[in-house]
């Protein structure tokens, strides 16, 4: 029996809990506002506000670090324009100063000599490793006279690319014979 009536108890105080609590709730939600309490919906709006300003905050600070990015992208691109420019016309003031050196050591440049100025000059427009992979496969009395041909800076990129043996019997040579 006093089993039942603590069940009945606790039964009672579930049964008048439940809908009283339910009964708050609904209060709260309709007849707040009517008091000046927050509406529940206005309490998960201000929350979206906060988030949707750290958003926009956020979205803010990268497109400023986009621009800067650009910017230095920009400037970047200006400085590459400059050197090559640079490096085009030193390359080229170079290749006056070689053909006018050239002519100047004989008469004229007989046919042979314009044809290694033009192979020289291919080189010189290839990268120094293809152009040595190349020097590497000709005989070695013709990569001589083709190497003997280049300017210093040329050949030295040229031949630092070699085999060793095949580059070290070229600088002996040249060396030896003066070029």
């Amino acid at each position: 029996m006093k089993k039942d009536k603590r069940k009945q108890s606790k039964l009672l105080i579930v049964s008048t809990l439940v809908p009283l609590v339910l009964l708050l709730i609904v209060g709260y939600i309709y007849i707040g506002p009517l008091f000046g309490l927050p509406s529940v919906g206005s309490l998960f709006q201000e929350n979206r506000s906060d988030v949707d300003q750290a958003v926009e905050e956020t979205i803010a600070e990268l497109e400023q670090e986009i621009i800067q990015l650009q910017t230095q992208l920009r400037e970047t691109e200006n400085e590459l324009a400059v050197m090559s420019s640079a490096s085009q016309q030193s390359e080229e003031e170079t290749g006056v100063q070689e053909s006018a050196s050239v002519p100047s050591q004989m008469n004229g440049p007989t046919d042979q000599e314009n044809r290694l100025r033009s192979v020289v000059n291919t080189y010189k427009e290839m990268s120094s490793k293809r152009a040595a992979a190349i020097i590497d496969e000709l005989p070695f009395e013709e990569a001589f006279s083709h190497v003997q041909a280049m300017d210093e800076s040329l050949r030295a990129s040229i031949i630092g690319r070699l085999p060793a043996e095949k580059g070290a019997e070229l600088i002996e040579r040249l060396a030896n014979e003066g070029g």
